[in-house]
């Protein structure tokens, strides 16, 4: 990724209930335990039906596919412990070797506007990776890494200890 990159046309839109089965594959990627009947009920309650909620979907599609090649979950949090109101988002990407930060710009500025819409303070994404160049460019997008986030999955006997 040295920025000489050819642009690639990437169209945004809200995740509808005609989607829902074409995200499953893209979340496989990152949850392959993930089963179609759970993201099916999960999935149509998120899916926009009329006017934007405070959590739900938005897609990405590269202009000539018909299937998503990234999604972006999200959620309007209250204030934090600043005062603040933002937009928890969730960024995921299966885009051809190359061709991921277009995707995840376009998710990201989405987001962005998103969060505008709703009156939030900022918008914080949450981004699989940990690729330096992926990381400098959303820094040079406007975004910080200044916060760590650290994750960890629970297995279920981790969880029966606690």
């Amino acid at each position: 990724m040295t920025g000489e990159e050819e642009p690639v046309a990437v169209r945004i839109a809200p995740m509808l209930p005609e989607d829902v089965p074409l995200v499953f594959p893209l979340l496989q990627l990152y949850d392959p335990e993930l089963t179609r009947r759970a993201w099916s009920r999960r999935g149509m309650r998120l899916a926009r039906t009329g006017f934007p909620e405070k959590n739900g979907v938005i897609l990405a599609r590269y202009a000539e596919w018909p299937g998503p090649c990234g999604a972006a979950f999200y959620q309007v949090k209250g204030a934090n412990m600043r005062g603040k109101r933002f937009l928890s988002v969730e960024i995921l990407a299966a885009a051809m070797p190359g061709l991921e930060w277009p995707v995840m710009r376009a998710l990201a500025r989405a987001s962005v506007r998103l969060g505008d819409n709703f009156g939030c303070d900022e918008t914080r994404c949450h981004i699989a990776t940990d690729s330096p160049a992926l990381i400098s460019r959303f820094s040079e997008d406007g975004f910080t890494d200044s916060v760590i986030l650290l994750h960890k999955n629970l297995t279920s006997r981790e969880l029966a200890k606690n």
